[in-house]
């Protein structure tokens, strides 16, 4: 039996605090299909999309990653707002930000994405269920100011909340308790799902990349073969996948990740890729199908960070391709690494271990 256990930290209190509720807006019950977990179909790459229906679908979803469901840089926030009080030491975000380095950081997220990763692969879960998973989690942490004890339950508590919503196989509140080693208890999970439930006004339905990688594959000119439709829509859900885990683009819109990914994918690899021309033909349909420009050197960035990411992965050891002329621009490399590569021949990911346990490394120990 493989335990999944998260790291335990004693003695410690909760720390939550959360700006007041907003009013729901009719946006609350504006659902679009990405509302359901499917996956992209051969047939429907290779039939010609219905661009109207296509259109209207992809306009709700823009407009609720848009407004609804988007994700702020709360992390930069609260840099700036502890900067601003250092002065008033009375101050209780001052107070928030100093006490023994609780505070939650890029290095904590990515070990909870890892770990919630190994959570879905464990009980073969679908992959995107981390990713509404870390929408919820984030939309709340913009909200609630947390230290990492609070934080990890939370993380818990949206994984529970998404895999009930959109997988068949239930994972049990008692499960998620006995894998964080005792630390949170089923009645701690159970009050913070009520509290993240609220805060985020019951909006759970968000469109994720991948949803968005599905329905802009049907896009791809219609004489690129079944096999390299395939392979280019797997490898832009494994960017998406590593999207997940970098807290730069979380904050970054769904569509443009998806966008970033295809071209990535269709682009940047020896075998299975599409011409210029196929490219520009692409691009071209993507935007009369979205209203959006993705020609933006805000573009150019989403790409060279998920290339950077994918070096940075198990991935890139298998393959070892990445196109000369993506440039990393002088970013550092992550400390992430994940376990799952990409297998053209048998068309899916392989897991290459068990899941463990995810140890928080130093900069993210729980005191």
């Amino acid at each position: 039996r493989t335990d999944i256990f998260l790291p335990t930290c004693q003695g410690t209190m909760l720390c939550l605090r959360c700006k007041p509720l907003s009013s729901a807006s009719a946006d609350h019950y504006l659902f679009s299909a990405s509302s359901s977990l499917s996956s992209l179909s051969s047939a429907s790459a290779s039939v010609s999309p219905d661009v109207d229906a296509l259109q209207d679908c992809i306009s709700v979803m823009r407009h609720q990653e848009d407004e609804a469901y988007k994700c702020n840089d709360y992390l930069l926030r609260r840099r700036i707002d502890c900067l601003s009080t250092t002065r008033e030491t009375s101050s209780v975000n001052t107070q928030q930000q100093q006490v023994g380095g609780e505070t939650v950081d890029v290095t904590c997220r990515e070990k909870m994405a890892e770990w919630s990763y190994r959570i879905v692969d464990h009980f073969h879960g679908n992959r995107e269920i981390v990713a509404i998973s870390f929408n919820m989690l984030d939309r709340f942490l913009d909200r609630c100011c947390c230290d990492r004890t609070a934080f990890k339950l939370a993380a818990i508590t949206s994984l529970y909340i998404s895999i009930k919503l959109y997988s068949s196989k239930q994972v049990s509140i008692e499960s998620l308790s006995r894998l964080s080693r005792g630390e949170f208890d089923v009645k701690n999970i159970a009050e913070m799902e009520t509290i993240l439930l609220k805060t985020l006004d019951f909006r759970l339905h968000g469109p994720t990349s991948q949803k968005f990688i599905d329905h802009m594959m049907t896009l791809l000119p219609q004489d690129i073969k079944e096999g390299t439709r395939r392979i280019i829509s797997q490898r832009a859900h494994f960017f998406a996948e590593l999207a997940v885990l970098d807290y730069s683009l979380s904050i970054e819109s769904p569509s443009s990740l998806a966008f970033a990914a295809i071209m990535n994918a269709a682009e940047g690899f020896e075998n299975h890729s599409i011409s210029y021309d196929e490219s520009a033909i692409f691009l071209m349909a993507v935007e009369n199908a979205t209203k959006a420009d993705f020609q933006s050197q805000k573009m150019c960035i989403i790409r060279d960070r998920l290339w950077h990411l994918y070096e940075t992965s198990e991935e890139f050891k298998v393959q070892g391709a990445v196109p000369s002329a993506i440039s990393f621009q002088g970013q550092q490399p992550l400390s992430m690494t994940t376990s799952h590569t990409f297998n053209e021949k048998a068309g899916a990911y392989d897991n290459g271990q068990s899941p463990v346990s995810v140890l928080l490394e130093t900069g993210c120990q729980l005191r």
